[in-house]
């Protein structure tokens, strides 16, 4: 992803803009910080097992609630500024740049969803577990 966006842009960056550059910019943002916090997924089901209340303390830790703010707004803003480019330019087949747009908020709904249907703190259902 961080390689083929900036590639995707400079396909199209003459009938992009400012809009399309903006939205790069967000986009590789947040998928930059997604990919640098996510690696606490590796992580987790083995705190869960050794150390639930480690684990329950990191998700209340103000630090890391804010970068994956930032980190889930930076990528939701940025497709979607980044498909709205790619709609206005053309370029691409019309398809392509509307799979951007409505791939994302299917994403976040599976996601949240996933995420509400969590077991409480101290109980995992990981198969690392």
């Amino acid at each position: 992803m961080l390689l083929g966006l900036p590639g995707l842009y400079a396909g199209q960056r003459r009938g992009m803009g400012r809009l399309g550059l903006v939205g790069l910019l967000t986009a590789f943002s947040g998928t930059y910080l997604i990919a640098v916090t996510g690696n606490f997924g590796f992580l987790a089901p083995v705190l869960a097992k050794q150390s639930p209340a480690v684990l329950d303390s990191i998700g209340q830790y103000l630090p890391v609630l804010i970068i994956n703010g930032l980190a889930a707004s930076f990528f939701m803003i940025g497709y979607l500024l980044f498909g709205v480019a790619m709609i206005r330019t053309a370029t691409l087949p019309r398809w392509s740049a509307s799979s951007l747009l409505w791939a994302l908020p299917l994403t976040c709904s599976v996601s949240g969803y996933l995420s509400s249907s969590r077991p409480p703190p101290g109980r995992s259902r990981s198969w690392a577990v």
